[in-house]
Parts: C-alpha cells; sequence; structure tokens
C-alpha cells in the first residue's frame, strides 16, 4: 500500500524549483505558485501574452504542463461510495449554476443529452469524448462549442472543491475525474478542428489546403522536412503544434524549428473558424479568392456570378485574366505571340522589345510550360460545359462569338486570336493555320495524319486551271497522308471535307466529292460559240471585244488570243485579212477582188455595187462601195468591166444586150483647171486632201494628184508651180490619211469627255478606250501632226481635270 502511494506522489515543478529561472520568474510576474495555479491559468489565458515569456519559455511551460499535471490523483477507498459522494449536494450545485449562466439555446442542447449531473459524470468518466457530442447541422458551431465548454467547466470546478490530500487509488473517482479532465484538455482542440472540417464542404477544405500549402511555402527547408516526415496535413496541422512542446520527440525536431512552425501557424486556426463561419456566398468568394488569387474582388464577383448561371467557372475568362495579371516573362512572351490579351505580334517584334534572338522567343513560345495556378485552371476545359470541344475540328469564327457574348460580355478586348491562343495551350488540342483561315484539331488527329501535306495537295489541286466542271474523290487527299490508322478513318473524312469547305470555299457533296467548278476558259470553244451565235464572220478586233465581254476577267494579250485562232481545227482566217469564219460555214479564202469575180461569175447578169457588198458580207467581208469600186478600178487580173447604170460585170462574160457596157477609152476628161479646181475645193471643204480608199470621186481627185506628180499627165511646169502654191496655203490639210484618222479620233474623245465629264472605259466606248490606250503607251513613233494634235488633246484632258503622263 504504501509502495503504491510512493508511485502516486505528486510532484510539483514549480514548488520544486525544477523549471528555469525565467520559467520561475515568468510564473511568479502572474502569481501563479503551483502548478494547479498555471493550470488554471493556461486553460483562460494565452502563454503568450507572459510578459519576457518567448516561445522556447513557453514550450518548456507547456511542458511542465503535460509531463506533471497526470500525476496528480485523488483517493477514494470505495470507488462507488466516493461516487455516491461527488454527486452530493455541492456537485449538483455546480452543474446547475454552469448551466443556468450559460445561453437559452446552449441549455437546450446540452440538457437533451446530459439532463442531470449523474448521467454527465457518468458518460464522461466511462468515455471522455461523449462530451464531444454531436449536433444538426442547423445549430452553429459557436453554440456546439459553447456546449461542449459547458461540459468542461462542470468538469473543472468540480476538480477544484475536491481536497488536495484526497489523493487514492488509481481507480478512484478523483484519479478518473482528472485523467477525464486530462483527456479532454488534450483532444478538445482536436475534436474542435475535427467537427469544423466535417462542417466544411469540399471546396472548402481545398482552400484549407491551400492556405496549409501557402503557410508551409515560407517556412525553412527543415521545417518542410519535418511536416513531410510526420506527414502533417491542414488537417492535423493544429494539433500537431499543440504537441509541439514535447519537441524532443520528434526526431532532428529542435526548439527554434518548432518555434517556427508553432508561429507560422499560429492564425490558421482562426481562418479555419472563419471559413466555417462563413455565408454561401462568402464561402465561394474564399474559394475563388484563394484558389486564383491574381483576381480582384470585381472579378471574383463576376466569376461566382457565372458559376451561379451556368453552373460551371468560366475557363477562357480565367485564362485571360491570368495572362492580364502576370509578369512572368514566358508568360508575358507567350501573350504576345499568341494574341491573348494584346494584339498578335511577330516574333521578330517580340525579340527586339525583350532583347533576345528570334530564335530564343520561338523556343520559349514552343516549349511554353504552364504554370501551375494556369494548370489548375486548364481542368476546367471540359466537354461537358464546352461541347464544342467533342467535335472533330473546332472553328474559332463560329465558336469565338458563343464565348465571347457568354464570359465576356463587357470584355471587349478578347479577340479570335485569344480564343485559339488560351486553346493551344491544352495539350490535346493543336492548330491548322492556312493564309488568313485557322482552324482547332485535336492532338491525335494530327499525330494520325499529316494535314500540312493533305492541304498542299490540296491547294496546288484547286488552283490548276480547267475549263469545265470536275467532280472528285475526297479521297484522294486522305489516302497518301495517312500516318497511323489509330484514328477513326471516318473522322479524317469528316475534318477533311470541312477544311476543303471553310478553308478553300469549295462546295462539298453530301458522299464527300468535291465539285470543282470551272476556273478558266477555252479560249477556242468561246471564239466558236461567238462565232456561233452571230452567224458571220468577224474580224478580230471584234472577236477580242466580245470575248472580253463575255469574261471580262481574262488577261490574255493579243498575240496569245491570235495563236488560239491560228491554232485552231475549227476556225480559219478569210483571205489576207483579220477576219475570221468556222471551217464548217467553207466561206472561201479568196481575196475581195477575187470574192468579187467570183460572185460575178455566179451571176448570170451584172451586179450594183451595193448588190456586190452584200454578197462580200455573207462570205464575211465587211467592205462598203468605195472600197469594191476602189477594188475594180486597180484590178489588172480579172478583168472587170463596167455597165451603165452603176453595173459592174466581166469582160469574160456574156450578157444580155439591154446591159450597155460602158468604154473607158470614151470617157471624157476634164482640163487641169477644171481639175485643180474641184481639188481645192474638195480640201476647202473636207479639211484634208482627197484620199485613195473613199468614194470614186474623191479616189479620182487623188489619182489625179499622183499622177501630176508622177509626170503621167501632160501638165507643165507652170501648172505644176500653180498647184504646189495652192497647196502650200492649205499646208495644215495636207496629211495623209492616217494623220486625219488620228485627228478625228482626238476630236471623237474631246466630244466624249466634254459631254460625259469621264475618260472613256472599256463598258463606255471600248473602241474609243482601246485606242487612247494603245496611244499612251508610244509603242510607235508619232508624226509631226499626230504629235501636234496628241499634245493639244493632253491640254484638253488637263483644262478638264484629268492628269495623264505625257
Amino acid at each position: 500500500m504504501d509502495t503504491t502511494k510512493s508511485s502516486q506522489t505528486f510532484i510539483d515543478p514549480i514548488k520544486e524549483g525544477m523549471l528555469s529561472v525565467r520559467a520561475l520568474n515568468c510564473c511568479k510576474s502572474i502569481g501563479v505558485e503551483n502548478l494547479f495555479q498555471l493550470l488554471e491559468y493556461a486553460k483562460s489565458n494565452d502563454l503568450y501574452h507572459i510578459r519576457n515569456c518567448g516561445p522556447k519559455t513557453i514550450l518548456e511551460l507547456q511542458d511542465a504542463i503535460n509531463r506533471y499535471s497526470s500525476d496528480t490523483l485523488i483517493d477514494s477507498d470505495n470507488q462507488d461510495d466516493a461516487l455516491s459522494n461527488c454527486l452530493s449536494s455541492p456537485v449538483e450545485r455546480i452543474f446547475d449554476d454552469c448551466v443556468l449562466n450559460c445561453k437559452e439555446d446552449v441549455q437546450e442542447h446540452f440538457l437533451n443529452v446530459f439532463p442531470n449531473a449523474k448521467t454527465l459524470y457518468t458518460q464522461c468518466l466511462l468515455d471522455y469524448s461523449s462530451i464531444f457530442f454531436p449536433l444538426p447541422n442547423t445549430v452553429s458551431i459557436e453554440t456546439v462549442f459553447e456546449c461542449w465548454q459547458l461540459g468542461y467547466d462542470i468538469f473543472n470546478k468540480t476538480s477544484q472543491i475536491i481536497p488536495p490530500n484526497f489523493i487514492s487509488k488509481v481507480n478512484s473517482f478523483g484519479s478518473k475525474l482528472s485523467n477525464c479532465l486530462g483527456l479532454i484538455n488534450e483532444h478538445f482542440i482536436g475534436a474542435k478542428v475535427e467537427f469544423i472540417l466535417s462542417r466544411l464542404s469540399v471546396s472548402l477544405i481545398e482552400v484549407l489546403n491551400n492556405e496549409f500549402e501557402r503557410i508551409k511555402g515560407q517556412l525553412s527547408t527543415r521545417a518542410r522536412n519535418i511536416l513531410e516526415k510526420e506527414r502533417i496535413t491542414a488537417k492535423t496541422i493544429i494539433q500537431f503544434c499543440n504537441g509541439l512542446v514535447d519537441y524532443r520527440n520528434i526526431r532532428c525536431c529542435g526548439k527554434q524549428t518548432a518555434s517556427d512552425i508553432i508561429v507560422a501557424y499560429s492564425s490558421f486556426y482562426e481562418f479555419l473558424i472563419q471559413l466555417a463561419n462563413s455565408s454561401p456566398e462568402k464561402c465561394n468568394e474564399i474559394i475563388i479568392r484563394t484558389k486564383y488569387q491574381f483576381l480582384n474582388d470585381e472579378e471574383a464577383k463576376e466569376i461566382i456570378h457565372f458559376y451561379e448561371e451556368y453552373g460551371h467557372l468560366p475557363f477562357f475568362k480565367l485564362v485571360y485574366l491570368y495572362f492580364t495579371r502576370s509578369n512572368d516573362r514566358q508568360d508575358v512572351i507567350y501573350d504576345r505571340a499568341k494574341g491573348i490579351t494584346k494584339s498578335l505580334q511577330s516574333l521578330t517584334d517580340i525579340a527586339s522589345e525583350f532583347c533576345l534572338s528570334r530564335e530564343r522567343i520561338r523556343q520559349i513560345v514552343s516549349h511554353y510550360s504552364p504554370s501551375s495556378i494556369l494548370n489548375d485552371i486548364m481542368t476546367l476545359l471540359d466537354g461537358q460545359f464546352y461541347p464544342f470541344l467533342k467535335k472533330d475540328c473546332i472553328n474559332p469564327s463560329e465558336v469565338y462569338p458563343i464565348i465571347s457574348n457568354t464570359e465576356f460580355a463587357q470584355l471587349n478586348e478578347f479577340s479570335e486570336d485569344a480564343f485559339v491562343g488560351i486553346l493551344s495551350l491544352s495539350k490535346e488540342f493543336k492548330s491548322l493555320i492556312f493564309g488568313e483561315k485557322t482552324l482547332i484539331i485535336s492532338t491525335t488527329a494530327f499525330d494520325s495524319f499529316d494535314f500540312g501535306a493533305s492541304i498542299k495537295d490540296i491547294s496546288n489541286t484547286l488552283s490548276s486551271k480547267t475549263t469545265e466542271d470536275v467532280t472528285l474523290p475526297i479521297s484522294i487527299f486522305i489516302n497518301n497522308y495517312i500516318i497511323n490508322n489509330s484514328f477513326c478513318y471516318q473522322k479524317i473524312e469528316n475534318i477533311v471535307a470541312y477544311i476543303v469547305k471553310y478553308m478553300f470555299e469549295i462546295d462539298v457533296e453530301q458522299n464527300n466529292n468535291i465539285l470543282l467548278k470551272r476556273n478558266a476558259i477555252d479560249v477556242e470553244d468561246e471564239f466558236c460559240k461567238i462565232l456561233e451565235n452571230i452567224g458571220k464572220p468577224l474580224s478580230f478586233d471584234e472577236l477580242c471585244l466580245r470575248l472580253l465581254d463575255s469574261h471580262p476577267t481574262i488577261s490574255y494579250a493579243p498575240g496569245t488570243l491570235r495563236s488560239f485562232l491560228f491554232n485552231s481545227d475549227r476556225i480559219t482566217a478569210i483571205g489576207k485579212t483579220s477576219i475570221y469564219t468556222l471551217k464548217k460555214w467553207n466561206v472561201s479564202n479568196l481575196t475581195i477582188r477575187g470574192l468579187i469575180h467570183q460572185i460575178l461569175e455566179e451571176s448570170d447578169t451584172p451586179l450594183s455595187l451595193d448588190d456586190i457588198v452584200d454578197f462580200l458580207a455573207i462570205k464575211g467581208r465587211n467592205t462598203n462601195r468605195n472600197s469594191v469600186n476602189s477594188n475594180i478600178l486597180l484590178d489588172d487580173k480579172y478583168n472587170f468591166v463596167k455597165f451603165e447604170g452603176g453595173l459592174v460585170g466581166l469582160e469574160s462574160k456574156k450578157y444580155a444586150t439591154s446591159y450597155i457596157q460602158i468604154d473607158r477609152s470614151s470617157v471624157s476628161r476634164k482640163s487641169f483647171d477644171e481639175r485643180i479646181v474641184d481639188y481645192l475645193d474638195y480640201i476647202d471643204t473636207n479639211h484634208h486632201i482627197p484620199f485613195a480608199s473613199s468614194d470614186d470621186a474623191e479616189a479620182s481627185l487623188n489619182r489625179w494628184y499622183n499622177n501630176v506628180l508622177k509626170g503621167v499627165l501632160d501638165v507643165t511646169e507652170e501648172q505644176k508651180n500653180r498647184l504646189e502654191t495652192e497647196l502650200s496655203k492649205r499646208e495644215e490639210y495636207i496629211m495623209t490619211s492616217s494623220e486625219f484618222s488620228f485627228i478625228e479620233k482626238c476630236k471623237d474623245l474631246k466630244y466624249f469627255v466634254s459631254s460625259k465629264y469621264e475618260l472613256p472605259t472599256n463598258k463606255t466606248d471600248a473602241l474609243l478606250y482601246n485606242w487612247f490606250s494603245k496611244i499612251r503607251k508610244k509603242s510607235f513613233k508619232l508624226t509631226p501632226k499626230k504629235e501636234k494634235a496628241y499634245k493639244d488633246l493632253i491640254q484638253f484632258l488637263s483644262n478638264y481635270g484629268f492628269y495623264i503622263e505625257n
């Protein structure tokens, strides 16, 4: 019996002076003379508030409390009698006083569990954790903790009325009460933490974990290693800090390291209480702000509002805001290269801005590694919330407006480039760029098919010229470019069909055949169609004009167009002229004179000049009476003869006697004086000398003048001098037919400009437009008269406000 008592003798380290001088002085400064008083002080006060009591001293005091308080025992010879005595009037009074002095809701919940002192002591002495009884979630955490504190206060006050000298056996009531109080005190904080965690949502627990990791990252390497070695988490850190008073039990943990951990996590419990007491709205805000610390208050509220409306977080907006706030150089370079928050920049411009080489910028962009925060945001990219991710290919121009209107309703800076740049962060997608168009395609498809080579083949095929509609199977752009068969062929076919339709704007039939429409003309065939529609031969100029009318975009040079006619098997030229006809029309290849001879040979009667012109038109020769008459007069091969009434026949044919032939030798000739008067009158009237290719009278005057100059006629020198003198007075009218035609064209152009106030075009006056374009190029040398007329024309146009380079 004595041995048992000796082994249970209580040791007070304060009375015995077993603590350091500083620890004893701290106890003395707060009026603590023994361990019991220190226990009472520690229950209601924080040891950190003791003056001159540092972390080492606090650890020493906590160590003394934990080590020696368990030795305090109360004796009782008979357990049942002691229990009966304990439940006597003073104990009941303590129970009633404590219950009556608390809040009504605390009273109600506490008495529901422990209706009297006997129930309380009976349950808790058997199992100390009974005092940490649970309550429904509708009861606030503060109320639950107050109920627990009420039970603890009853036990504590009960222990104070037990005489100090009443120390008994281990199984006595006093011993059990002391042990129960020690266990409650030891696990009180842990029970609170466990209860709070049970009330937190998964998202709030994640916030708690993030805060734990943030504080942990600020500790020393040794402190972090100890937390990792002991496998301390956000759920156990508070209880671990309370147990750090026994830091000697933790390997490699000195006083300073233990002190650092305690100080770092000193406010972690308050943070846990703040999470537990936050409203749902505040919880969401805390979750968002803790998880995405780059957001400001207004942005966090917008994110929460989006989540409440759509049921998920706005992935694209979060990534956009992340790059907006990030100052990391790699983030900024990637942002500029992809055009996420700013306009797209070239690698050269970025290299110049950051004083790096272009190759280095390319390496940073191609090997860009997202930060942990950005990787966390990337987990929000889910096909459940963004259905377009499930498609074989994504067209940014179709999807971008949807994202912009939902996630960026008040943010006009978000662009299509930003959409493509953000999606390129995901390893599941790659961008396919052709010209100014972009498609987003899954990485699996990219690894299974060579899209670049296929698009190049499509581009070359579609850019080739075809003169008729062609249907091509899309498989010709697929079969040669499959890398492996791990991806569905049908999906590859659908993607390629979409590429053809979207990037190349080519129609694709339902069976995935490409309809390649005619993109070039068969010039020979077009010339044949023109001749067929007109129904008669046409000159080269007329054919070209009609071809340009039908196909304004044609860009062949005249020489190239003429080569199509020369090489044609269906078109032929008539004679030595630029008149073309269809071979199937069997139009003669004779000259004008030969055709006139043929026409007269086929006729039984002489024909008038008008009749001959009409027959020539049928044979594809557009001419006039004067030209026909000149050819007849100048002929020395076919022996044309003229009859009275302006008829023409052949000398080799016999006609009815009613047709009287005109003898050329009997035609009276005018005298020189008459001729010179006619010649000068013509010049004064028409303002040019007579030309050979005009009507009979003008052609006759032209032949007379040429015969005078050649000396064919019997003309004296005096008559020649007289003619030259008269012509010198009319120097401005002496010109060739080409010069006269040029001057007349200049007049026509002046009239057109003065009436239309614009220069002629290919549509308004094609002939005048072509003539003026040819003159402006000056591909030939102008005679003095033409040069003068041209300069006068340029000055006229300048007066009307048209500047023409001279």
